[in-house]
């Protein structure tokens, strides 16, 4: 059976905030800012490692990921955004009316892009992926609108990581146990079961199984481990802040080498000729 991601059920109102709560509620937790900084780093710098030209943020949400890569300041790159959500889009809009030369953002929808062929050498694609309707089609689309040696970069959150397969495990446990089985974060839904936003589950071997005659894989890599497991987070709330942090570089470290167990997996495409 193919693990394709294709599927119905796409929220054309989402809101970001339904999965990314606001900073304040976690920049006391080490293992939370660790993971959105770490993330956010490491995606804009693949994203900008030889781009010059024009770099299309697909979903781009808030616009929170083309500011990052506006205050890269990335000599001749011009940004471009697009997404499904007429609320973000605006919102994305209104971020930056004061800058000299905005990001072109628009609204449309990730399977029918509406751009040129060839109009882009980046395409970066950061936590919307398993919100499309049809995952295949955007890479075919991508592959449609990138330019020759242009790099297609996806980031994807790994719900099969092992902090996520860990705490699914003590779930089924505690039940067993008939002990409670409340959220130990606090949180309405289990931070390891996937939101009903979300058109499938990610996980490596999607990642890997995407490509087809489309794109091809170049490579793969995992960014941060255990987030939100509890007992990680009561460890590093334990430690001395120079102590957790190493720790929290130590576990990057070996996701970037085991993106399967990653909490979040980066993976970057070019045109199956190249």
């Amino acid at each position: 059976m193919s693990t394709h991601p294709r599927q119905p059920g796409v929220d054309t109102d989402y809101e970001i905030d339904s999965d990314i709560p606001p900073r304040e509620l976690w920049e006391n937790d080490r293992d939370s800012v660790f993971y959105f900084d770490t993330v956010v780093k490491r995606v804009i710098d693949t994203t900008l490692d030889g781009a010059h030209d024009r770099v299309l943020d697909v979903g781009s949400g808030d616009g929170h990921q083309l500011l990052a890569l506006l205050r890269a300041e990335r000599a001749g790159v011009r940004l471009y955004g697009i997404d499904l959500s007429r609320v973000l889009v605006e919102r994305a809009r209104s971020a930056f009316v004061t800058e000299p030369v905005p990001p072109a953002i628009v609204w449309g929808t990730s399977e029918r892009l509406p751009y040129v062929d060839g109009a882009f050498d980046r395409i970066v694609c950061q936590g919307s992926l398993d919100h499309f309707g049809d995952a295949v089609a955007f890479l075919a689309e991508a592959s449609r609108v990138l330019a020759p040696g242009g790099r297609l970069v996806i980031a994807l959150q790994n719900f099969d990581s092992a902090s996520c397969r860990i705490s699914r495990s003590l779930y089924r446990l505690r039940g067993a146990l008939r002990m409670s089985r409340a959220d130990p974060t606090g949180g309405e839904r289990p931070y390891w079961q996937i939101p009903h936003n979300h058109t499938f589950k990610g996980n490596a071997r999607v990642m890997r199984d995407l490509g087809g005659r489309s794109l091809r894989l170049d490579r793969m890599y995992g960014v941060s481990m255990f987030w939100l497991l509890p007992s990680w987070r009561r460890l590093l709330r334990l430690l001395p802040a120079g102590a957790a942090g190493a720790l929290l570089r130590a576990a990057d470290a070996f996701a970037r080498r085991t993106p399967s167990q990653a909490d979040m997996i980066i993976s970057v495409w070019r045109l199956p000729q190249e």
